[in-house]
């Protein structure tokens, strides 16, 4: 029989099980999810608790709404419809929570440690799969960058959830200098420079100006906290010194990362294929994109009409290698207006303003951590539109906004 204790019980492990597999197995994280679900309406029938969404749980309902009425005006219905498969956890998510309730500090953390866990056995599996292909098979050097070092997911996500492990573990061993805990201290600033590392070795300039960011503010704060300003100074020259080094001896990410700085808008640059350089792209993609909006309706272009507009913005520009890719807005904020319009653009920005003010008024650094990746990755990419942006987004949020209820 499910008591109450009981319930909430597997519904703890269910949680620490999808943050432990949305780096791992993603594939897997919707069978936790129908579980976690089967037992919230559980509660909720048996009376131990009473249906509650949150604000931003109100908020992602409503944006997956809008994309089901913006099936009503879409021609391309196949992919229309794979793209509310994919959006899906926006409102699974806040769904399988109406019968959780308040989350305390300890399991909060517990959620927190097995992400972290999830993320550091995904780089140990990147790496040896890199090692051994380079080592074993005599395969080129570049098996340590890019997609071919993060073989899991897609790079920049990748980049992301390191990031955001980043500051967990910052978080979570607060303050990272302890004189009286030395071999922990180590082991802290090792894992540190490891995702660290690791972040640099998926080749996503979006993750490296995230990995800037945190570790810039993580040392920061270790300066306002600490008596020996030296300490979180060394820590950050060692880091900067180490990714330097790495960047410079390492030709593909030396390009990449110039690139990034050095990006001429009047020139698209092209490799020796006649692809056009991936910033160089975005920019066309972001012009394009901007062109599309001024031309379409207010309410958009439909929920699966989002790429054909594109398309043909491509083919009348001539950028043929980007309409043989198919190229979205790689811009969350562009590629909700392009799909559902105006009313989607402002659900968007409300859901970052709600996470952005909760997590100031809360004060929960981790929360506003993941509020800024998340910005940030919306800039250059379209995390809505993938399974490893919209669960992470969708779960974390829905953590955060639980931990973060009152303790009624």
């Amino acid at each position: 029989m499910l008591s109450e204790n009981n319930i909430l019980k597997w519904q703890n492990r269910l949680l620490m099980g999808i943050a432990f597999l949305i780096p791992l197995f993603p594939r897997l994280v919707p069978i936790l999810i129908m579980a976690f679900t089967l037992l919230s309406f559980t509660a909720i029938i048996k009376g131990f608790r009473r249906v509650e969404v949150t604000e931003v749980g109100i908020l992602m309902i409503g944006l997956y709404v809008l994309f089901l009425i913006g099936m009503f005006f879409t021609d391309n219905l196949e992919r229309g419809w794979f793209n509310l498969e994919v959006k899906l956890s926006l409102i699974a998510f806040p769904i399988s929570f109406i019968g959780y309730g308040y989350m305390d500090k300890r399991q909060y953390e517990r959620i927190l440690y097995t992400f972290l866990l999830g993320v550091l056995i995904a780089a140990v599996y990147c790496l040896g799969q890199s090692a051994y292909k380079v080592f074993f098979r005599n395969a080129k050097y570049f098996h340590f960058l890019s997609n071919r070092y993060s073989v899991i997911i897609h790079q920049s996500y990748f980049a992301m959830y390191l990031v955001f492990a980043t500051v967990i573990l910052t978080y979570m061993e607060w303050p990272v200098f302890r004189r009286d805990k030395i071999g922990r201290t180590i082991a802290t600033i090792v894992g540190i420079l490891f995702l660290s590392i690791s972040t640099i070795m998926t080749g996503s300039k979006i993750g490296f100006i995230m990995w800037i960011v945190v570790i810039c503010t993580i040392t920061v704060y270790l300066i306002q906290e600490l008596k020996h300003k030296w300490l979180p100074i060394s820590m950050l020259m060692v880091l900067m010194s180490v990714a330097g080094a790495f960047i410079q001896t390492t030709p593909e990410l030396k390009t990449r990362i110039l690139k990034l700085i050095e990006l001429n808008e009047g020139e698209l640059a092209r490799d020796v294929t006649g692809n056009i350089e991936s910033t160089s792209a975005r920019t066309v993609v972001y012009k394009s994109a901007w062109n599309v909006i001024k031309n379409q309706p207010w309410y958009g272009s439909g929920t699966g009409d989002y790429q054909d507009p594109l398309d043909e913005e491509y083919l009348t520009k001539g950028y043929q290698n980007l309409y043989n890719r198919h190229l979205n807005a790689h811009n969350l904020f562009l590629q909700t207006w392009i799909s559902i319009g105006i009313p989607g653009l402002m659900l968007i920005f409300s859901i970052f303003v709600v996470i952005f003010q909760h997590s100031f008024s809360t004060g929960e650094r981790v929360y506003l951590a993941f509020s800024a990746v998340i910005a940030l990755i919306s800039l250059t990419e379209s995390p809505f539109n993938v399974q490893a942006g919209v669960v992470f987004f969708s779960f974390f949020a829905m953590v955060f906004s639980r931990h973060t209820l009152p303790d009624t």
